[in-house]
């Protein structure tokens, strides 16, 4: 956790939130990708992930940079990601990247 994200179990062995603020860097997007993953191999069942980026100001721009950094898109306890944001760009990023 820092000023920058938060990642916990919003209902335990359930679904995962994570939510954002500020500034969001590969090397975040990677570290809280590591915490994401570690929730997820605790979990015996299809995970749901909330990503709240209501707070986001600046992002990464390249969508298959960002999709490489997530590795836990591709983990066997993923079931879906949904993605709450105001931010267009942070819209799209966030419909396409899973889908790739």
């Amino acid at each position: 956790m820092s000023e920058q994200h938060v990642v916990r179990w919003y209902i335990p062995g359930r679904v995962i939130y994570i939510g954002w603020a500020n500034t969001v860097t590969i090397q975040e997007l990677g570290a809280v990708s590591d915490q994401v993953g570690a929730l997820m191999d605790e979990a015996t069942s299809p995970i749901i992930i909330l990503n709240d980026a209501r707070l986001v100001r600046h992002h990464p721009q390249h969508p298959l940079q960002v999709r490489h950094t997530m590795a836990f898109l591709d983990h066997p306890n993923m079931g879906f990601l949904t993605s709450v944001t105001g931010n267009a760009v942070m819209r799209f990023l966030a419909t396409v990247v899973p889908q790739m």
